[in-house]
């Protein structure tokens, strides 16, 4: 009996100890960068110095490459934490296919971008998408690093390394990660995103530049005074540099709905749904929101994506300063085959004085 309960007590202190030994690595290897870091800059094989006066761009929040369509997720009210490795492959595939098509954009915005990562096999996604696109140039910046994200227990998430990855097919002269520098409370801290700006910066005729404010902000319920302090940045950078006679184009996975979203515009095939609307006002008067009114770019992932069951919102968009005309914008729908999200496709043109 004594043996029993000296087993059944050691037994008991797994959880303690793999908990304990968890945060103490965790601790160890916190990823804590500073307000404003310098970016590196890889070069592709594009020669152009300057954008031109009209260009598209496209954002996407790639899903980690484990999102698609047969996927749900366990911190979303679904039971899986990842799919079958031959299924994130298939959805890599697709991703590379999708973007090799847009072959007229001249910047892709990717959210959602593993490095390194259990939740996607170790797949290094940033350099897979690079290599197939040897004409872009590659900045990317970690917005999410956790030696080990401990859930659920059984089989937990593991280490994760994502970040945004932005390409371009004319080199920039500047690439910035800028961070307000909250997060949550300690140790919740050392197992969730460390949101960032990815600043890019691009020469423009005639000698101006183009600020690109790429963005992945925060998401869950208890994240609201995050999102605040990651607004006030965005808001605070965006309205410096138009100030500064720059164009500005801010852009990603906002985790709200923009200003003038309404479901009655969807289809009600797609099972449209609201989530924290963006305020109107929250930057001045003459910049700009270009999102498509008619499609979806994000669905819930509780379930597998069932069209005309699983619930669609419209989370992606992109803000301008006034400087900038829009063109052309949407959303094209690939039934969420890839990823949880959509792209949205921008074209624009540069005013001048």
């Amino acid at each position: 009996m004594k043996l029993a309960g000296f087993i059944l007590g050691m037994l008991a202190l797994i959880p303690l100890l793999y908990a304990v030994l968890v945060i103490a690595a965790s601790v160890i290897t916190e990823y804590r960068p500073p307000p404003r870091l310098p970016v590196t800059i890889k070069a592709g094989d594009q020669d152009e110095d300057h954008l031109p006066e009209r260009f598209s761009l496209v954002s996407w929040n790639m899903g980690y490459g484990s999102l698609g369509r047969e996927m749900d997720f366990f911190y979303e009210g679904g039971q899986m934490v990842r799919p079958r490795k031959d299924q994130v492959f298939h959805y890599l595939e697709g991703i590379r296919e999708v973007l090799l098509s847009l072959d007229h954009v001249a910047v892709i915005l990717l959210q959602e971008v593993d490095s390194d990562s259990r939740r996607s096999y170790h797949t290094p996604q940033a350099a897979m998408i690079s290599q197939a696109l040897p004409g872009f140039e590659q900045v990317y910046a970690l917005n999410y690093s956790s030696f080990h994200v401990p859930l659920p227990f059984l089989s937990p998430m593991g280490r994760v390394r994502s970040g945004l990855l932005t390409l371009s097919a004319t080199a920039a002269s500047e690439a910035l990660r800028l961070s307000s520098q909250k997060s949550y409370s300690w140790p919740k801290r050392l197992f969730m995103p460390q949101r960032c700006i990815l600043m890019t910066r691009y020469g423009t005729q005639p000698d101006k530049d183009l600020v690109i404010l790429h963005i992945h902000n925060s998401a869950y319920d208890d994240a609201a005074t995050l999102r605040e302090s990651e607004l006030a940045l965005i808001r605070e950078t965006a309205v410096r540099e138009f100030e500064n006679g720059c164009h500005v184009i801010i852009g990603g996975d906002w985790n709200q709905n923009p200003p003038g979203y309404d479901t009655s515009r969807i289809a009600e095939t797609y099972r449209p749904f609201q989530v924290s609307p963006m305020d109107p006002g929250f930057l001045p008067a003459g910049w700009q929101w270009a999102f498509d009114p008619s499609m979806p770019t994000n669905r819930k992932v509780n379930m597998p994506y069932v069209p005309g069951e699983t619930g669609t919102t419209v989370i992606d968009f992109f803000a301008l300063s006034p400087n900038i005309a829009i063109e052309n914008v949407s959303t094209p729908d690939l039934g969420f085959e890839y990823s949880d999200h959509h792209p949205v496709l921008l074209k624009v043109m540069l005013l001048y004085d």
